[in-house]
């Protein structure tokens, strides 16, 4: 699967690390992920585009905005 990497600028801590990964676990089409916590990135596998798409409309959802970043 593709890699893509998130920015989140609100990930400040394991709490919202935590928020994160329960949101990103219920959209379809997304693999493993990594978050750091100190550079504010996730790093998710995603099937299509379309998963890419809901798993940021999931995370803004959840209070968490994020926007792509090259790898």
């Amino acid at each position: 699967m593709p890699i893509v990497i998130l920015a989140i600028p609100d990930l400040t801590c394991a709490t919202c690390a935590r928020h994160i990964r329960e949101a990103l676990a219920e959209v379809p089409g997304l693999g493993a992920c990594t978050i750091d916590i100190p550079a504010q990135r996730v790093r998710v596998e995603v099937a299509s585009p379309q998963a890419q798409a809901a798993a940021q409309a999931r995370l803004a959802d959840e209070g968490y905005p994020a926007t792509v970043v090259p790898a």
